[in-house]
């Protein structure tokens, strides 16, 4: 008797019906948690939509045509770049190959704008929400200089790390105990049932 023979004969028919229904009630359970109707803001009409919808199904249908005809209009005018042709570098002056529409630096000249846009972006949003982000980062800061040593029970300076022990010592220490807690029990079962087999 052929076991795979018999799996694909009855129970894989049986088995891919019940995936494919799990599937499709997966599918529409999604749907009815995501699909709402939303009100755009543009037009004022009600559609359903998902949570990145931000466009009636006809609205979209125009602004896609716009974007269409407004690429064909740039391609026209060669004002297009297209992907591996050459162009120069806005930070450095330097040449690089196009690899995205919208890239406008070198591999070099990347990193370094995104750290500067990104630092300016967060100043902005920190001038913006300061009074909501203070008093978080305040609280934070305010931690006490010293603490107390969970093996010797000395204080011992901290200088803002995490660490619970006040020397390498204790710390080696600590982790033994830990250790010895949680999976000393279970070590010193197997080594004795070891030696009973011996």
């Amino acid at each position: 008797m052929n076991y795979k023979n018999i799996f694909r004969k009855h129970m894989e028919p049986m088995l891919m019906r019940l995936i494919y229904v799990d599937l499709v009630d997966g599918i529409l359970k999604d749907a009815e948690i995501t699909n709402r109707r939303k009100l755009q803001d543009a037009c004022g009409r009600q559609f359903e939509g998902g949570p990145r919808a931000y466009y009636c199904p006809e609205c979209r249908r125009e602004r896609m045509l716009k974007a269409n005809r407004e690429s064909k209009a740039r391609t026209r005018k060669g004002t297009t770049r297209k992907l591996g042709s050459i162009d120069a570098c806005e930070r450095c002056g330097k040449d690089y190959k196009i690899a995205s529409a919208l890239q406008r630096f070198c591999p070099e000249c990347r990193p370094i704008h995104s750290a500067e846009h990104d630092r300016e972006t967060w100043i902005q949003f920190y001038h913006k929400n300061k009074d909501r982000i203070n008093p978080a980062r305040n609280d934070r800061r305010r931690i006490e200089p010293t603490r107390e040593c969970v093996v010797c029970d000395t204080v011992f300076e901290h200088k803002g790390t995490t660490s619970l022990t006040c020397s390498h010592d204790c710390s080696r220490a600590y982790i033994n105990k830990n250790w010895n807690e949680v999976y000393g029990p279970r070590y010193r079962e197997k080594k004795n049932a070891r030696k009973k087999e011996d």
